[in-house]
Order: structure tokens, then C-alpha cells, then sequence
């Protein structure tokens, strides 16, 4: 039963990580200035805007259904009740960012408050993150641990780059923000497999 559950919670990581993805490129592919221009804006831009509003929600929306159902499964998986509180919590400050991201152009206190919700998806993220790959150190030789690792290393980098950014040294929001975001997607599905895969050669 545990291995059944925590397959479904890979498969359900997976797709909230496509969803992400796949909705936030298509957003791109609309609108592609907020990406590509020398002074690029962040991902949020594409929240406030009538041709991108609709997949910007979907990708967040999908992102944290699907992951809130894949900390529910580990919730009953032997070992994983941490990683489940703070799939959990992701999935709220999701929301909590998409929600915050309509008004946030209207003045500077909602502009505050998205930056708020963002640093707070930041704080959600990291422990998650930290604890995925802390978790698979007795697992070394594995490629899925690796990839976790480097998942990891990638979610820090564009942290980085983002606080850099904020700060005002550079103008490349948009890069720091996909880098975390890949490398979060990368740290959360290889960490899922590496648990998985002994399960089905049982």
C-alpha cells in the first residue's frame, strides 16, 4: 500500500510540475518580452495582462492541486510526513502568490504584499527542498539522488539570481525565477523516483 501511494505521488508531482511549466511557457510564447527583454520582468507580469491572465492562473492553480494531492498521499506513506506538510504548504503559498498577483500593479502596498507572498513561497520551498535532498544522503550512487542534489543546487541558484535582482544589481527576475522553479521540479520528482524505484523491484 505504501508504494502504491507513493507512486501516485509521483505521478501527481509530476503532472503539477508540468502544469507549471507548460502553462508558464505558453504565457511565454504569448507574450515573450517579459522573458526576453533586457529588462526583463517577472513571472508575475504575465498575471496582470488579458492574453496570458488565463494560462498564468491555470499553471498556478494546476501546480498547487496536484501537489497538494501528492503531499496527501505521502501523509500516509511510512517516513514521509514532513515531505508531506511541506508539499502542503507550497501548494497554500501557490494560491497565496496567484491571488496576490492581480492587484498587485494597482499601488505600492499591494506590490508589498505580492513581494510578501513571494518571499513566503521562498520560505515554504526552501526546507522542502533542503529536506528532499538531506534525505537521500545514505543513497548515493543512485542517478535520481544525484539529479536531486543538482535540483537542489539549481532552486539555490536562482534564488540567488532573484534576491540579486530584487536588490537591484541586475535585471534577469525572469531567469531567477525559472531556474528555482526547474530546479525545484527537478529536486521534488527525482527525490519521489529515488523512493520508487526500489519499491517496484520488491
Amino acid at each position: 500500500m505504501s508504494g502504491s501511494l507513493m507512486s501516485r505521488s509521483l505521478r501527481f508531482a509530476v503532472l503539477s510540475q508540468l502544469t507549471l511549466g507548460g502553462f508558464l511557457a505558453l504565457c511565454v510564447v504569448v507574450t515573450p518580452r517579459f522573458a526576453l527583454g533586457a529588462n526583463e520582468g517577472g513571472v508575475s507580469n504575465y498575471g496582470v495582462h488579458g492574453s496570458t491572465v488565463i494560462p498564468y492562473t491555470l499553471a498556478f492553480v494546476g501546480s498547487a492541486g496536484f501537489l497538494f494531492l501528492a503531499g496527501r498521499g505521502l501523509r500516509y506513506t511510512n517516513g514521509f510526513g514532513r515531505a508531506a506538510f511541506g508539499f502542503e504548504v507550497v501548494a497554500l503559498m501557490l494560491v497565496v502568490v496567484l491571488v496576490s498577483t492581480y492587484p498587485y500593479k494597482i499601488d505600492a502596498t499591494l506590490a508589498d504584499v505580492h513581494l510578501g507572498a513571494a518571499i513566503l513561497l521562498f520560505c515554504a520551498e526552501l526546507p522542502l527542498v533542503g529536506g528532499l535532498a538531506f534525505a537521500l544522503r545514505s543513497k548515493r550512487r543512485q542517478v535520481m539522488v544525484w539529479l536531486a542534489w543538482l535540483g537542489a543546487l539549481g532552486w539555490l541558484s536562482g534564488a540567488v539570481i532573484a534576491v540579486v535582482t530584487l536588490l537591484g544589481f541586475t535585471h534577469i527576475l525572469f531567469v531567477g525565477q525559472a531556474v528555482m522553479s526547474a530546479g525545484f521540479a527537478v529536486v521534488v520528482v527525482a527525490s519521489l523516483q529515488a523512493e520508487v524505484a526500489p519499491l517496484r523491484h520488491r
